[in-house]
C-alpha cells in the first residue's frame, strides 16, 4: 500500500516511474524513478504506529547493488546522477522523504 502512495506522489512530482518492485539476482528496490537526469532508487517503509523503521547498512549495500545492476544492464541512464532516496509513511506522522538518503558504500 505504501508503495502505491509514494508512486502516487512522484507522479505528482513528475517524476517518471521506471521500474515498481525491481528484483534481479542481486536483491530488489521498491521503486525506481527519472526526473531532470537523476536516476533515483527508492526504499519505501511503512508503518501504522508511526514507528520509524530503519534501513540498514546491509539493505543500502543491497540497493547499491541493484543499482549498478541495473545500469549495466539498461545503458541509456549510464550518464545519469544517482540517488539513494528513502520515504516514510505512516498513519500517525504522515509522509517523511529523505533525499540523498544514503550515498554508495
Amino acid at each position: 500500500m505504501g508503495e502505491i502512495v509514494i508512486i502516487w506522489v512522484l507522479k505528482c512530482k513528475r517524476y517518471h516511474i521506471i521500474k515498481h518492485r525491481y528484483k534481479c539476482v542481486l536483491g530488489e528496490t521498491d521503486i525506481i524513478a527519472v526526473k531532470n537526469k537523476y536516476l533515483v532508487f527508492i526504499e519505501v517503509k511503512t508503518s501504522i504506529l508511526g514507528s520509524e523503521i530503519p534501513i540498514t547498512n546491509k539493505q543500502q549495500k543491497s540497493i547499491v547493488r541493484v543499482a549498478k545492476y541495473f545500469i549495466t544492464y539498461h545503458t541509456k541512464f549510464e550518464e545519469y546522477n544517482i540517488r539513494f532516496d528513502l520515504y516514510f509513511l505512516s498513519l500517525s506522522k504522515g509522509l517523511i522523504h529523505i533525499s540523498h538518503a544514503w550515498q554508495e558504500l
